[in-house]
């Protein structure tokens, strides 16, 4: 935004209660904020004043403060005298977690990502028990930090793009954890323990396996292993009844077990550039599946357990060697998003015509020849239909 400076007039707000300033082309902190007694929120990171403004604490209702990417090094004194819920001060320069914030005893969410470098949290951040969602992501963290063992009402976890290759004991209390983009090679004794687990991401590891701990974790709804090492799932992860979400692309998995038809809630599933070959009868039995993205596994043929998905809304198949789609596609009514981009096939069924919800058909670099691709086009006009011609 260009503001370079408030009105006059915007004194008189007095009964302001929430203000966001971010992105302007403010110089100083606008002092006008300070008549503001009723202001319990306020963002005003992205500017062009690089220093917190010292007397901060006489916003005395302040419950809610962001200050994020704004070059700063320190914070005043005066941010004791506020008695926050929410801090956020990612993207600024502190290195260290800044001490006049471990007297915010109020604190249920805290925003440190990428502040400077943090190679290491004090173990004085225990003391901010209240704490309920934490992010230190974009750091140069090598551990998880002991004082988050001692945070018993976190909830939320966010450790992505660190150095992280220690990873020790959690809070139970933990929903959710992001260890994406770390160096641990595997996930602990301790993962186990998370009985309340219900999202977890660690996307871009170099994991090697997944610890028969983990099976324990039987809230769990979300598994992101997308670019790791792992060749296979744990014995026992058919307990993971809750699981919804799962995405195995780019990893070294070398086939679905029959057990996965046990995962009965699983909505999506995601696999890509991995060499399967051909997916299980049993994923037929995954009746609430509604993504389905089977993306270069070295299919030959139409899985036929696809046809057993009846709410499936989006089916992906591209870069096999399919080179048949059968009839009974027609059966999948609510697909929205068929995807065969790169098999071998020179037609589809008459029986599209039936998938009345469909919205975009993919059939680039198929060996469909432009007669056939105009004659689909007119079984499905409800959709997009995208090739190669």
């Amino acid at each position: 935004m260009n503001i370079k400076e408030l009105p006059p007039s915007f004194a008189q707000l007095t009964a302001l209660k929430e203000l966001s300033i971010s992105g302007t082309q403010l110089k100083e902190f606008p002092t006008a904020l300070y008549t503001f007694k009723k202001l319990n929120t306020l963002y005003f990171g992205n500017n062009h004043f690089m220093s917190f403004p010292d007397d901060i604490g006489r916003l005395k209702q302040l419950k809610v403060l962001g200050f994020i990417n704004g070059g700063i090094t320190q914070l005043p004194e005066s941010l004791s005298q506020l008695k926050l819920r929410e801090l956020y001060i990612s993207y600024n320069g502190f290195k260290q977690v800044p001490h006049s914030i471990l007297g915010q005893k109020r604190l249920k969410k805290l925003g440190l990502r990428a502040i400077g470098g943090l190679r290491d949290v004090t173990d004085d951040l225990r003391e901010l028990r209240q704490l309920e969602w934490l992010d230190l992501g974009n750091n140069k963290l090598t551990r998880v930090p002991t004082a988050v063992q001692h945070l018993k009402k976190l909830k939320v976890l966010l450790l992505d793009h660190n150095n992280i290759d220690d990873i020790g004991k959690m809070p139970a209390s933990l929903q959710e954890i992001d260890l994406s983009r770390n160096a641990a090679k595997n996930l602990g004794p301790y993962i186990g323990n998370l009985k309340n687990l219900q999202i977890l991401r660690v996307l871009e590891t170099p994991l090697h396996s997944l610890p028969v701990g983990l099976t324990q974790c039987t809230q769990l709804k979300s598994l992101d292993l997308y670019r790791t090492k792992i060749t296979g799932l744990p014995m026992g992860f058919e307990q993971w009844k809750n699981l919804e979400e799962l995405d195995l692309g780019f990893t070294k998995i070398t086939g679905l077990p029959p057990k996965i038809g046990e995962l009965q809630r699983l909505r999506a599933l995601r696999l890509m550039d991995t060499t399967l070959g051909t997916l299980p009868a049993e994923l037929g039995r995954c009746k609430r599946l509604k993504e389905l993205r089977a993306i270069r596994v070295g299919l030959t043929v139409f899985p036929q357990c696809i046809l057993d998905m009846k709410k499936l809304q989006t089916l992906v198949l591209d870069g096999n060697r399919i080179s048949t789609i059968p009839d009974t596609i027609g059966t999948l009514t609510r697909l929205e998003e068929l995807s065969l981009s790169g098999n071998p096939i020179t037609t589809l069924p008459a029986s599209i015509k039936k998938l009345r919800a469909l919205k975009r058909l993919d059939i680039c670099a198929t060996q469909i020849p432009p007669a056939e691709t105009q004659r689909l086009t007119g079984l499905v006009t409800q959709a997009r239909v995208y090739t190669t011609y």
